[in-house]
Formats: structure tokens, sequence, C-alpha cells
């Protein structure tokens, strides 16, 4: 079964990955609710399967009724009535239906969740102070942290980020990701293109300023001259529980493998040439794709294309051949990042 095995690794103690990481499929009823993780989340990411609404992130740092969307610019908003608080247990939903809506009735939607480490503190590891919320176990923070220009945040984990997804919250600002695959100097995005577009779907664009550089406890970028308050959600890989890595397409079904566990979730992006962001879980099951840099709804592949199967030690993809919507294009790079 997915994600029952307990992990004993560097850290020590037994790890399970159950109460760091969950999927959750529900339909909205337009009354105030819980949801069920299995742990106090801090950080929920909800889509609307069935309606081509924004993506909607909460994490513990901004609080339960910020709001910030992944496919989207704005600023931090508060949203009272959208997701109301972070619970012993999951976290709770209101009755809000508008532009941040999570449990509008009848609408099919899917939650996935994070374990940080609960109330932050502050970390003076780098010239720039941050509140850090760290799970070392789990190889993720979440961070925020205040500047202009170029700015030095500690990170809180231990170990250089495999993945740094960074937005500033106080303002109408684009996302910003680091790989470790790709290294420093550059970045992808979810709402960002060299053309302005903001499609997000371009592949990785060197810029000396960002990402400048990535250590043990801090990350070094520059995304603005002007005062803002980011937020950033930092992920390295664990052994048995979380990898980033790549794979290099081959134009027809590929199975990659290499990850030491059954992923439950897997996203993945084109690097070497233009393509969306996906999102498949296991709940949902393969071929079911959700695009992170856009509002659209939920679409199934089927067996056509997209990832396809979850399997012991990875997971399997298939070229779709439309060009459009590539998984597996021959002589491309993936970039993923999956969760047991």
């Amino acid at each position: 079964m997915f994600g029952q095995s307990l992990l004993s690794g560097a850290f020590g103690s037994a790890f399970d990955p159950t109460e760091n990481f969950s999927t959750v499929i529900y339909t909205g009823d337009d009354t105030a609710r819980a949801i069920t993780t299995g742990f106090k989340p801090d950080l929920v990411w909800i889509k609307s399967r069935t309606n081509a609404a924004s993506y909607s992130l909460y994490d513990s740092i901004r609080g339960a009724d910020q709001w910030m969307p992944s496919n989207g610019t704005n600023a931090d908003t508060s949203a009272p009535y959208s997701l109301t608080s972070f619970d012993a247990n999951g976290f709770s939903l209101g009755t809000d239906s508008g532009q941040w809506g999570v449990n509008e009735s009848p609408y099919n939607y899917v939650s996935w969740s994070w374990k940080a480490g609960g109330v932050a503190v502050s970390n003076t590891d780098g010239s720039t102070t941050s509140q850090v919320s760290a799970n070392t176990a789990a190889g993720f923070s979440i961070i925020e942290y205040t500047g202009a220009g170029v700015l030095n945040p500690g990170h809180g984990l231990g170990a250089a980020p495999d993945l740094i997804i960074v937005k500033g919250a106080s303002a109408v600002e684009d996302w910003y990701v680091y790989n470790s695959i790709n290294g420093t100097g550059g970045y992808l995005s979810f709402t960002r293109n060299d053309d302005g577009s903001g499609a997000g779907r371009d592949s990785w664009l060197t810029n000396v300023n960002q990402f400048s550089a990535v250590t043990s406890t801090t990350f070094t970028t520059s995304i603005t001259g002007g005062s803002l308050t980011y937020i950033a959600y930092c992920f390295t890989s664990i052994a048995g529980y979380s990898k980033v890595s790549t794979y290099a397409g081959n134009g027809s079904t590929l199975a990659v493998t290499g990850l030491g566990f059954q992923p439950r979730m897997v996203i993945y992006k084109e690097t070497t040439s233009t393509g969306n962001w996906f999102i498949f879980d296991a709940v949902r099951g393969g071929g079911k794709r959700l695009i992170p840099n856009s509002n659209t709804t939920e679409s199934d592949w089927g067996t056509g294309g997209g990832l396809q199967s979850f399997d012991s030690d990875g997971f399997t993809v298939k070229d779709d051949g439309s060009g459009s919507y590539e998984s597996n294009a021959s002589g491309e790079t993936y970039l993923y990042i999956a969760f047991a």
C-alpha cells in the first residue's frame, strides 16, 4: 500500500511518510467543515478539479486565512472564509465560494498537505534574518523574510535544498523556482516567461541574480530592488520519502526508476524546452493531470499520455505525441519532485 512503511534513516527515529504528506479529495458543500490529513499541516495546496478556478496556497507562517495562487501573481490576500485553521489532524474550511473558494458545491477538489515545523522561529544563519518553520526529518521548511535587492535568508534544513519555490508575498510578483539539477544562476517559474507572457511554461532561464548561491544553511537571490516580504517553500530529498531529480524523455513509454520508494505524488516539468508543469497523485490516479501554472480543470489523459502508473521504485510516463502537453518527448529533460 502507498506510504505505509516506516523509514529509519539518517535522522535515527522511525519516520512515517503519511504523517508528513497527504493527498485528500473531497466535494465542496458550502458548509464549514474539517478535512482530515492525519497530521497538523503547515502548507496546504488546494485545486478545484471540476471548476476553472485558481490554485490556493495556505501556510502556517502567513496564517490559515491568507491566500495566494500558484498560477497567479496575486499578493498575499485575506480570505477569512476559505481555509480557516490548521488543525491537529488536518485543516478546516469555511463557506466562501468567491475567487478563493475551496469548498463550493458541487465542485470536486484535491488538497495536498505538508508538515513543516509548526511555530516559526527566528533564523540568523544568513545576512537576511528569516522566520523559519522547518521539518528537517521530512526535508521541508517554510521561510518568510523581508528586504530589497540581494537577500540571503537561512532556510533551517541543515542540508542544501534541492527545490526552492519563492514569491514576493507582499506585492503582485512572480513565482521563482530553483532546482539543484540545473543549479545556481537561473530559475523556472509558475507565472513568468522571458517574453512577459506570464504563462510559466519557459525552459530553465539563466539569470545570474536568481539563486546565485544555495548552501546547507542559506540561499542568495535578488528578485527586485523594492522592499518586499517573501515566502519560500524549501525541499531537500530524503531517502525513502522524497526525491528531486530528472529523467530523459524517449518519445515513447518510460519507466523512471531509482526513487527508492513508491511515490504518492509526482510534479514534473520539461526544462530544456517550453512546457507546462504537471501534478499527478495516486489518490486521483494515473493519467489525471492538473497544471499548477494554469487554472484549467483536471483532465484525463487515460492511457494516451502523461504519468501512467505509480510503481514500486518510481513511475511510468508516456509521450502523447501532441507537442503541447509533453511528458516524455524524445531528447528533452524533465525535472521532477516525488513524495512517498
